[in-house]
């Protein structure tokens, strides 16, 4: 449960104060009980009721809610410039509140008490919750989408369908193949009925095989295919499906022989470098170990979600001299970095722990170090989630990349606050004797495949 947080409304509701009738009340009815306010305070608290006002200058009545009248004391607080402390019980009232009134304000104060760093424990929860309160929950969706083959069946079972097609129709869907796909939408219709059988359009039926076809043949009618579930069949009908074992979506295990470079150069987006597009294809890094992450000493909590350009919290280290947080490639990769980025934490505004003096260091060895950047007394991250790219030093290919804080934070201390770090360059793939002997070995039983089909069609 996360700790009382005081939220009070800005002076930006004031600008609507001039719309206001001089002297006139309007009674908002809650539930059964009815609340005298002064136009001026409910046109502060909300738009929709100032142009409520503004097509009928002689409103007198606004209708709230038929409930929740035990909570709405919080809102007469927030109108008489009273701070209120937000909690978990009374959040979801204040999102509701402020989405009646139509205040984005206040919607987006609560929404930033709710929205925890999303992990794979907590996503499917965040998913419901933010569909019951009527918010975007499309970063939830996205990374539920990219990890869906981790999660029980059963636990799947109990979203909607509503739920369900979002995140089978995601972009970033990583699924353990299209065979338990056809499968888990199967079970879904035989134990719901029939309106799961929407979710059988987002299946590739190219990649299922003949006994799967079969089954379905006998579950559908040629009158239950709509246009999204015909342009899943298309698809079957004019592709080659012998290879029925894998689709573009199907989850991957990280692999080193996938290719020798991986180019990742910085064009616009901050945020979009070696992390972002590594997490992409094969989801969390650390758990992965596809790379690890350590640092001088932690406070918070392990510094792995600084990779994660989802993160919407911050770690710190222990408050030392020099602090410092470091990524290692393992024993597989190297990268070459020559643009790279950061991001500071969100605080309370009266806390300013944010980077000011730091170097991005590069080792073969964790023990011998190049520079590859150095920023002294920068002010380019001095605020809340403010973030900067900058070039470094492109040198030899390394294994461990440092991030180490050269003097004091802008609040004076040693602790090094970081939301997120992000690499471009390029990424090498670094071969053993035995990586080598296997890649040749799988091209040559390619190149005989491939021989063999070209003999095949030339027979025909």
């Amino acid at each position: 449960m996360k700790a009382n947080q005081p939220i009070l409304l800005s002076s930006k509701g004031l600008a609507r104060l001039v719309n206001a009738p001089h002297s006139d009340m309007i009674n908002i009815t809650v539930g059964p009980v009815t609340y005298p306010v002064d136009n001026h305070i409910a046109c502060y608290i909300s738009p929709l009721i100032t142009r409520m006002i503004l097509s009928d200058p002689l409103l007198d009545k606004f209708h709230f809610s038929d409930t929740e009248e035990d909570q709405f004391y919080l809102i007469l607080d927030l109108i008489s410039g009273r701070p209120v402390w937000i909690n978990d019980d009374n959040v979801d009232f204040l999102i509701r509140a402020g989405q009646i009134f139509e205040n984005e304000e206040l919607v987006e104060l609560c929404l930033r008490f709710i929205n925890e760093p999303i992990k794979i424990t907590n996503v499917l929860s965040k998913i419901i919750r933010k569909q019951e309160l009527k918010v975007d929950f499309s970063a939830e969706i996205e990374f539920a989408a990219s990890h869906l083959f981790e999660f029980d069946d059963e636990v799947l079972k109990q979203l909607d369908v509503k739920i369900l097609r979002s995140l089978l129709g995601c972009r970033t869907l990583q699924i353990r193949n299209e065979s338990w796909l056809f499968s888990f939408v199967c079970s879904l219709i035989t134990r719901f009925g029939d309106e799961y059988r929407c979710l059988l359009g987002y299946i590739m039926f190219e990649a299922l095989g003949d006994k799967e076809m079969a089954q379905f043949i006998n579950m559908i009618s040629p009158e239950e295919i709509d246009g999204i579930l015909w342009q899943s069949l298309t698809n079957r009908l004019l592709k080659n499906v012998s290879n029925v074992s894998q689709s573009p979506r199907t989850t991957k295990c990280f692999s080193i022989l996938s290719s020798e470079t991986e180019s990742y150069q910085y064009t616009t987006n901050s945020f979009d470098g070696v992390f972002a597009n590594l997490s992409k294809k094969y989801g969390n890094l650390c758990e992965k170990e596809i790379v690890t992450i350590s640092s001088s000493g932690n406070i918070s909590m392990p510094p792995n979600e600084i990779i994660d350009n989802s993160f919407g919290g911050y770690w710190y280290s222990t408050n030392v001299q020099n602090s410092w947080v470091m990524i290692d490639f393992g024993t597989k990769l190297r990268i070459k970095p020559n643009a790279y980025s950061l991001r500071t934490a969100h605080f309370n505004p009266c806390i300013v722990e944010h980077l000011k003096s730091w170097v991005l260091e590069g080792s073969i060895d964790a023990k011998h170090w190049s520079e590859l950047d150095r920023q002294k007394n920068s002010q380019d991250l001095n605020g809340d989630f403010k973030y900067k790219t900058w070039p470094c030093k492109e040198l030899e290919a390394f294994r461990y990349i440092r991030l180490k804080q050269t003097s004091k934070n802008h609040h004076n201390s040693h602790f090094l606050f970081l939301n997120n770090i992000e690499l471009f360059g390029t990424l090498i793939v670094e071969k053993t004797k035995k990586d080598q002997n296997l890649r040749n070995e799988t091209k040559n039983n390619n190149d005989k495949k491939s021989d063999s089909e070209d003999s095949v069609d030339s027979d025909e």
